[in-house]
């Protein structure tokens, strides 16, 4: 029985090794891993964060808490020794009064608790004002201001503040010196000036500021309507906004002529020397949209360019009018004799002052593709007159002979073959330049028809019908100012 037990006691010992090895694999097994305990092979003063270890159960078995440090214990170690008695019972006795804090309120509830904290004082302090608002709802009268006391009411301006400052016996000697000698001189501009500094009382300058906001404020609004206004692209309501405006300044007119004639009479006269100024600076100019838009026309057409050149033509002799007649006024008002211009062939553009090189060069630039162009055409055009003169020969010697053989019969073939004849000789054309040019259309005017008015026959009466009525307005003007006593 001894050997069994033997051998049942050597089978029953456990290799150590195998044993951890199988440890292992079984916890290789298992996904969560347990954190190992931190251990320390060397001694230091630091402790890291980060080998702070805690477990529940310790690796004895036995419970973690049991092994923790507790305020008694520390109190028990003081007491033992005589010096650290007293600090002994002082721990004891926190340990004994300590208790634990209670949980913050919330913020809607710390609010209302302290509104009615609030509420409370303030009610209090109403409550000591009860008796003297119940005294004065009971008495039969009641007289305001309740603090009885004189009051005074300062209706003029505030004084100067020179007379605030504390002057000596001299300065008071002086100033009324200063004061007797500018009465007997008659001027007194220190004083006005400081006057003037204090006309205004303080209402008065409150008013003044409020008027001046409420014109600005205006400004403002007109500036953002005009704004608003220019942003609009709408060509009839710009056409409809400048018609109201001429009937504005009509009814303006109207009312200014019967109030002062002669102001009237003098913006009559300035606005009709605008209306030659604009009509002797920009529309005869051939600087409009207009007249670059013809001018473009102008290579290829020649009625377009006849057209430019009557414009200019008739700029040319409005501003001829209007320096002759400002011309007239000059010497009339001076009563010098009139200065007359050496005109060269009959320009008075020429009198003024001699171009200079460039713009001669210009001149010839301009005008020398022109006048070739004209050479050619005119010399082409005399060819073709020649050429018709001898067809027209032809055809009358034709004729004669005709009627000196009439008792001959013509076929209709031979009458057929001299039409188209007389059709070829008509078609052909003297080149006498590599340019191609057709027949122009020289058909005789229809008649009944009316002559068609120039551009310059146009211009010419609208002139003439403003004149008369000018005149006529200033005579009605001169009348009215003569009857008025």
């Amino acid at each position: 029985m001894v050997i069994n037990d033997r051998a049942m006691s050597d089978d029953e010992a456990i290799n150590e090794p195998a044993h951890r090895r199988l440890l292992a694999g079984i916890n290789s097994l298992v996904r969560t891993q347990d954190v190992s305990k931190a251990t320390r092979t060397e001694p230091s003063a630091v402790r890291s964060e980060f080998n702070l270890f805690k477990r529940s159960v310790a690796d004895d078995g036995e419970r973690k808490g049991a092994q923790k440090v507790h305020v008694g214990d520390l109190v028990g170690l003081l007491k033992k020794t005589n010096k650290t008695v007293d600090l002994g019972k002082d721990l004891s006795g926190i340990k004994k009064r300590g208790k634990r804090l209670s949980k913050p309120l919330e913020k809607p509830v710390a609010d209302r608790i302290e509104r009615d904290t609030l509420y409370g004082k303030t009610q209090k302090k109403l409550d000591l004002w009860e008796p003297v608002v119940t005294a004065s709802d009971v008495a039969p009268q009641t007289v305001f201001p309740l603090q009885y006391g004189k009051v005074g009411v300062e209706e003029r301006a505030p004084q100067k503040l020179s007379q605030y400052r504390v002057k000596s016996e001299l300065m008071v000697a002086m100033e009324e010196l200063d004061a007797k000698y500018r009465q007997g001189e008659g001027s007194d501009e220190d004083g006005e000036a400081e006057q003037d500094q204090y006309k205004l009382t303080l209402e008065e300058l409150r008013e003044k500021r409020k008027e001046a906001a409420r014109q600005r404020i205006r400004e403002s609004y007109k500036i953002a309507k005009g704004r608003r206004l220019n942003k609009i692209k709408s060509k009839k309501f710009h056409k409809l906004m400048k018609r109201d405006k001429i009937r504005e300044q009509i009814k303006q007119f109207e009312e200014l002529q019967k109030t002062d004639p002669e102001a009237a009479l003098k913006q009559l006269e300035l606005i009709e020397r605008q209306r030659f100024q604009e009509r002797a600076t920009l529309r005869h100019k051939n600087t409009g949209s207009w007249a670059k838009n013809m001018q473009i026309r102008a290579k290829y057409d020649m009625n377009v360019r006849q057209e430019l050149a009557e414009q200019l033509s008739i700029g040319k002799e409005l501003m001829a009018k209007k320096l002759a007649r400002d011309d007239d006024e000059e010497s009339s008002e001076s009563g010098e004799e009139e200065v007359v211009l050496e005109e060269k062939n009959g320009n008075p553009w020429m009198g003024r002052r001699k171009p200079g090189e460039h713009e001669v060069e210009a001149n010839r630039e301009f005008t020398s593709g022109y006048r070739k162009y004209w050479e050619v055409r005119n010399q082409t055009q005399k060819s073709k007159e020649q050429l018709e003169e001898a067809s027209e020969n032809d055809d009358e010697e034709q004729e004669q002979d005709s009627d000196a053989d009439g008792d001959s019969e013509d076929s209709e073939e031979e009458r057929e073959l001299a039409v188209f004849k007389k059709k070829v000789k008509k078609s052909k054309a003297l080149a006498t330049t590599g340019w191609i040019e057709e027949d122009q259309d020289e058909s005789p005017p229809a008649r009944g028809k009316r002559k068609q008015p120039t551009v310059e026959d146009l211009f010419n009466d609208a002139e003439q019908l403003l004149q008369q009525r000018v005149s006529q307005k200033l005579a009605k003007i001169r009348q009215n100012m003569e009857a008025q006593p």
